[in-house]
């Protein structure tokens, strides 16, 4: 997005370039509230922006030292086509996991509630490779796996809460 000085056509002064510079600093406001996540008016509002901004064709995203992936996630959830890379193949994983896959099972019922005991071998994968990564002293890539080991019984829980929400959806819809 250009800065308003770059179109003097429509903000001819400076006065009108401050205030439509101030305009988009209180979209950005907007977005980074914690509250604002899924706040599909504020979203809407940044898309339209973007949109504006690049003629309704806007570029895909390329983060070539994605790390953890924060770039290209808020970029999709802005509506932008995004990529990732890294160095890392810890971080390339990550982004897989993050950028990659989800949009590929978008609308499906919850897996974890489908997969049975898979999930508790998916559980002990996780546990082996944070144990292998802690013994080999890689301790930031273990980082990853001991979260999702912890996180493990909260997963489970909104999983089953989530096919029961689905299951709930399926029987309003029932004819």
């Amino acid at each position: 997005m250009d800065d308003p000085s770059s179109h003097p056509e429509q903000f001819p002064t400076d006065a009108a370039q401050d205030v439509e510079r101030q305009r988009l600093f209180r979209l950005i406001e907007e977005l980074v509230k914690w509250e604002n996540v899924n706040n599909e008016e504020v979203l809407g509002r940044a898309r339209a922006e973007i949109l504006k901004a690049t003629d309704g064709n806007p570029p895909p995203l390329l983060d070539p030292f994605a790390g953890g992936g924060s770039i290209p996630l808020e970029a999709q959830r802005l509506g932008l086509e995004a990529h990732a890379s890294d160095l890392n193949p810890v971080a390339v994983l990550i982004n897989k996991a993050l950028i990659e896959i989800p949009p590929k099972f978008a609308g499906r019922p919850p897996l974890l509630s489908q997969v049975g005991g898979l999930g508790d071998t998916a559980r002990d994968l996780a546990y082996r490779l944070y144990t292998i990564c802690e013994r080999k002293g890689w301790a930031q890539e273990a980082l990853p796996y001991n979260g999702l080991v912890v996180a493990w019984s909260e997963v489970g829980r909104l999983a089953v809460e989530k096919a029961k929400e689905t299951t709930r959806r399926e029987r309003l819809f029932e004819v």
